[in-house]
């Protein structure tokens, strides 16, 4: 009991002098006869004189240093000492005769006139308005003005009237209208009896106990007296008989320090009520406390006081009516007082340190233990022992996450999920403790995440704990414990927007305009048609601000934020994507069940995007087209490309996020990005997903999808679509027409190009048809992804290759050379060449590359890597006119006309030409046959054979194995020189490469420069001596022959030449009157054979003339005739 002021121990001291005829004590003023009436059936004697009582006061009360035991100690501080000391049981330890002495006091002190008068002596200062002075019920009147204890301001009546309630409250039928309105539920519970005659002794605070752990099963009119009740012994823990009882031994463990009174030591003892050293008993009490005040929030009195300002503002506190009466019972409840608190604090008003702190106090044990929540408790009646019966054992919290883990159809079956009430109630639990606002009221939460926190988010505010938790997913401070945890409450998180408190604080606006959400989000369903509880306001919002063609710039910059950063934390997460999660249930099931791991049942929905169920497909291309667009949706590649980002990408970041997935694919063969492995390999994966549909590249969609619908509406894939379009782009510029795509589309095509030369994941169709020749060929090549290596392998190999692969290989040659910047790989080698060499902005295609870097190739600072590229292109090139715009351009007229069954060949194939058609025209123009035009591109043609023999196909063909075996240690450059010596010296040769390589010691006849060696070991005498002589039928040789003083170089080099030339008559001699011709003119003697013939012709027509008339005469007549 609280210590009693002068004044108040007189008053009280009279009222107990009344009831028991006892006389004050000397030190208080004398009352007057009036205020000493006695009713008939009062005691005569003070307690500690009387016989049945004696010895049992002497005996419990002599360790009680508070008081002193005479003769003349007040019964007041006797009945203190006796509530004080005894055990559970009121009244225990003393005699039968004694506790019906007791009892009879106390029963007297409540229906005393005299109390009455002592009440309304302390608290003169005050009114009780509803209490009734004149009421006829015994006690009525004192139990009334208890009731209003709360409202009480004067400290001394407050004070009379707390210690007052310290003995009323030991017996129930002391209460006002307790026993009549709680009897036939006492009776039906078996909580005691209610005879007021009834001497047996049992304890009165064990009826009240019994009665109030059947709240749920209580008349309206006793639940409501019960709720009083607990309501007045919220102010002192004393006046709970069973709780002061089972508590007192945890008091002195846990709260020794704690003065009683105004609710403290209740409040200290709730504080540690889930402690292990904790006793059960008391763990009980404090729990049967905690569930009243659930359902009535004035139970619990600090709260009460705490927050009596702010309930008065907000209007929260109006509860009105009876508990029959719903809205009225609903209005009182602790959950409807935290929202309507929180909503109060939401709406711009201040709410007091103090009261703040006892919210999440509640909140925090709401979460603690599910059994305080009885909505809880009856819904979830049968899923907790079937489901959640071990965590029961141990509740701090667990409870209440295990019911949350069984509410997650994507982790159980359907018989271990919870029930759809269950869950309902659980979702309403976490919106009245809103963990999200204040993640250490989950204990289970704070002990998983507690080193995490402390690790990768010291510096962030409790309210935006939660999110940084979220945004640690996926690093090393993560933990596994933590990660599981944080599902558990996103899942239910994404399923109602306001559980989060910074998305409904941004948003609440937006989602009222936008998505119709309710003004007040903590009003009761029925009041709302629950709008915003399931997962429509969420992708509403969402929609305004990813898709938002339509409602541009309606979203407020706040709310767009916080969407974005929501869905960043839940993208790769299909337990958190309720609208993947509802229709895609059955092809997780049937497809994933073996990725389970965070981001691989989105990652798997993907890769199997043409098997979905048609209404999951549909979500999956929403979801990854989003992905595409917007970084943050695309978890994986934004962590594992954080500071690749951060290089190279932020201009798209700051923008918006456009565009940064066609950044980090640009600079994808960079150094950095190849080095961070992570990265590298994420951007490959979402360029491998993209491939199964054209609109999962957000740029490629924005610009081609008119292009794709007038003319690839029929391709499904984004590969036949880039087939399609790239195939139109390739045949108009071979037929030189007007581009049929837009310019704007062109662009993103040669982008797409790019992309499937550097990696042959992204090109099914050269999977499809060169798999076998990867797999001979290129193995090695291909377990490097992404350096276009295995499509520049095949390249090398293009002789040995399968048709159908080399086909589809030389239709990829002809986009890679004419369209522009489609060759990946000779862009990426070449770079720095071609910004040295090549800086004008017409140098576009693959073709214009090779043409500009042709000449520098022989530089000695020019780069081997591109060297070696550009000789490969131009061998290409050689190989098929197809691939030579200058040559294709020059020389289609002459092709036709001179090598028309060659052109048949090749185009009734597809095939290659391997250098066919270009022989010809090489054999036409040593004939001259060929238009000036012509003849000039092919003339570069052939110097550019001659000095590389990978230039020059037929020779590579023909002679392969004279390479290897003779010139194996000889450079490209130098090959020819090799295979002509070789032919000079007589070494042998098999006819066909013996032929060939004649074919090229002719060609010296025709063009001095189709001769490198030649034509450099003579460089000076062409210049001095034969600047005028033209180029071409061997005119440049001949001058060249008939110096009198060439250069020693020069000398040895054309007597070397003469010898290869004798030697390639042999092989190749002149087998008609046309090669003969052209041997003659093209001979560097030919001034010798042209006047050796005339020198026979002129002696066969004089030997004609004389030798013709001598052989046969004719007779004068003959002739004459």
């Amino acid at each position: 009991m609280g210590s009693l002021g002068f004044c108040q121990l007189v008053l009280l001291t009279l009222a107990l002098n009344a009831a028991g005829n006892i006389a004050a004590p000397t030190t208080a003023p004398p009352a007057s006869d009036a205020q000493l009436e006695a009713e008939h059936d009062m005691l005569g004697i003070r307690l500690i004189r009387h016989p049945a009582c004696a010895a049992d006061i002497h005996r419990i009360c002599a360790e009680d240093k508070s008081i002193t035991l005479n003769d003349k100690t007040p019964n007041i501080d006797v009945i203190g000492c006796l509530l004080d000391q005894q055990e559970e049981q009121e009244d225990a330890g003393v005699s039968k005769e004694c506790h019906h002495v007791l009892w009879q006091l106390r029963h007297n002190l409540t229906r005393s006139t005299s109390l009455a008068r002592a009440v309304d002596t302390a608290c003169s200062k005050e009114q009780f308005k509803n209490c009734d002075r004149s009421d006829p019920q015994p006690g009525h009147y004192v139990s009334c003005v208890m009731e209003h204890l709360d409202d009480v301001e004067d400290d001394e009546c407050a004070e009379f009237l707390e210690n007052l309630s310290v003995m009323i409250f030991s017996d129930y039928r002391m209460i006002y209208k307790f026993a009549q309105d709680c009897g036939p539920d006492i009776d039906k519970h078996q909580c005691g009896r209610l005879e007021d005659d009834d001497e047996n002794v049992h304890s009165q605070g064990k009826t009240i106990e019994c009665v109030s752990s059947h709240m749920d099963e209580l008349s309206d009119s006793c639940k409501l007296q019960v709720l009083r009740v607990a309501e007045l012994q919220a102010e002192d823990y004393h006046m709970d008989r069973p709780l002061y009882f089972a508590c007192r031994d945890d008091r002195e463990r846990f709260c020794a320090n704690i003065v009683s009174g105004n609710g403290k030591v209740y409040q200290c003892l709730l504080h540690h009520k889930m402690e292990q050293e904790m006793s059960k008993r008391c763990r009980q009490q404090l729990t049967r406390r905690q569930k009243m005040t659930a359902v009535d929030y004035k139970v619990d009195k600090r709260l009460r006081k705490a927050c009596k300002p702010e309930l008065a503002a907000s209007g929260c506190h109006q509860a009105g009516g009876q508990p029959s009466d719903t809205a009225a019972a609903h209005s009182v409840k602790l959950s409807f007082v935290l929202l309507c608190l929180e909503d109060h604090q939401k709406s711009g008003h201040t709410v007091s340190g103090e009261c703040l702190q006892q919210v999440t106090d509640h909140r925090r044990a709401l979460m603690e233990d599910f059994s305080i929540s009885p909505e809880v408790v009856m819904a979830c009646a049968e899923d907790i022992p079937r489901l959640c019966e071990e965590e029961t054992q141990n509740k701090n919290g667990k409870v209440i996450h295990c019911l949350m883990m069984h509410s997650n159809p994507a982790h159980f079956a359907e018989e271990q999920l919870v029930s759809a009430q269950c869950q309902r109630q659980v979702e309403d639990l976490l919106t009245v403790v809103e963990v999200a606002d204040q993640w250490n009221v989950d204990p289970v939460l704070r002990q998983a995440c507690s080193p995490v926190a402390r690790e990768a988010c010291a510096d962030a505010d409790p309210g935006e704990m939660l999110s940084c938790l979220a945004e640690a997913v996926g690093t090393e401070a993560m933990t596994p414990a933590c990660e599981q945890v944080l599902l558990q409450i996103q899942f239910f998180m994404s399923r109602d927007f306001k559980l989060d408190p910074q998305l409904y604080k941004a948003c609440h606006e937006d989602a009222r305009t936008l998505c119709a959400a309710p003004e007040h989000w903590w009003q009761p369903e029925t009041d709302r048609g629950g709008v915003d509880r399931d997962p429509n306001v969420l992708p509403c919002l969402y929609r305004n601000i990813y898709h938002a063609d339509e409602t541009q710039g309606k979203v407020s910059p706040g709310c767009r934020a916080a969407v974005r950063r929501v869905m960043k934390n839940r993208a790769d997460q299909v337990d958190l994507h309720p609208r993947i999660q509802s229709v895609c249930m059955t092809d997780l099931a049937k497809l994933c069940s073996e990725h389970s791991q965070r981001g691989h049942e989105i990652r798997c929905l993907q890769d199997n995007y043409f098997t979905l169920s048609p209404q999951c497909h549909k979500v999956i291309k929403s979801v990854t087209e989003d992905e595409a667009r917007y970084i943050e949706l695309n978890p994986e590649v934004a962590k594992a490309c954080k500071q690749i980002i951060k290089q190279n990408c932020m201009k798209h970041v700051e923008a918006g996020g456009d565009g940064v997935m066609e950044c980090l694919i640009r600079h994808k063969s960079d150094r950095d990005v190849r080095q961070a492995s992570k990265c590298w390999a994420a951007i490959n994966h979402f360029q491998i997903i993209s491939m199964e549909d054209y609109s999962f590249s957000f740029r490629f969609k924005q610009n081609c999808q008119e292009d794709v619908a007038i003319h690839c509406r029929n391709a499904e894939k984004k590969a036949d679509v880039i087939h399609c379009l790239s195939g139109i782009m390739l045949n108009n510029t071979l037929a030189d027409k007007p581009q049929q795509i837009s310019e704007k589309c062109r662009r993103q095509v040669q982008l797409q190009l790019r992309e499937r030369e550097e990696n042959e994941d992204l090109d099914p169709r050269l999977n499809a048809q060169c798999g076998a020749d990867i797999h001979k060929y290129c193995k090695e090549e291909s377990e490097t992804k992404g350096s276009g290596k295995v499509l520049e392998c095949l390249r090398e190999h293009v002789n040995d290759l399968s048709a159908p692969c080399s086909k589809l290989l030389f239709r990829r040659q002809q986009q890679s050379l004419i369209l522009p910047k489609a060759d990946y790989f000779l862009f990426s080698a070449c770079k720095g060449m071609i910004l040295k060499y090549c800086a004008s902005p017409d140098v576009n295609t693959g073709a214009e590359v090779l043409d500009c870097l042709k000449g520098p190739t022989q530089e000695a600072s020019f780069d081997p890597t591109c060297g070696k590229v550009v000789s490969r292109r131009l061998a290409e090139q050689k190989r098929d006119y197809r691939l030579h715009p200058a040559l294709r351009s020059a020389c289609m007229a002459d092709a036709e006309r001179h090598c028309a069954s060659e052109l048949a060949k090749v185009r009734s194939g597809g095939l290659p030409a391997q250098g066919r058609v270009t022989a010809c025209l090489a054999d036409a123009f040593r004939l001259g046959q060929l238009t000036d035009r012509c003849g000039r591109q092919l003339d570069q043609v052939l110097r550019e054979a001659a000095r590389d023999v990978r230039q020059d196909p037929l020779l590579g063909r023909d002679c392969r194995n004279e390479i290897t075996q003779l010139c194996a240690d000889e450079p490209p450059e130098t090959v020819g020189e090799c295979l002509r010596l070789k032919l000079a010296d007589g070494q042998p040769m098999s006819d066909a490469c013996a032929q060939r390589v004649a074919r090229i010691v002719e060609d010296v006849n025709v063009d001095v420069h189709t001769d490198p060696q030649l034509s450099a070991a003579c460089a000076l005498d062409l210049q001095k001596h034969c600047r005028d002589v033209p180029a071409g039928h061997g005119a440049q040789l001949t001058c060249l022959m008939e110096l009198k003083e060439p250069t020693a170089r020069c000398a040895d080099m054309i007597a070397l030449r003469m010898k290869m030339i004798k030697a390639a008559i042999k092989v190749r001699p002149a087998e008609t009157v046309q090669d003969l011709y052209v041997t003659v003119r093209d001979s560097p003697s030919r001034d010798y054979f042209v006047i050796l013939a005339f020198g026979i012709l002129i002696v066969m027509f004089f030997g004609g003339l004389c030798c013709g008339r001598a052989t046969k005469r004719a007779k004068y007549i003959q002739k004459m005739k």
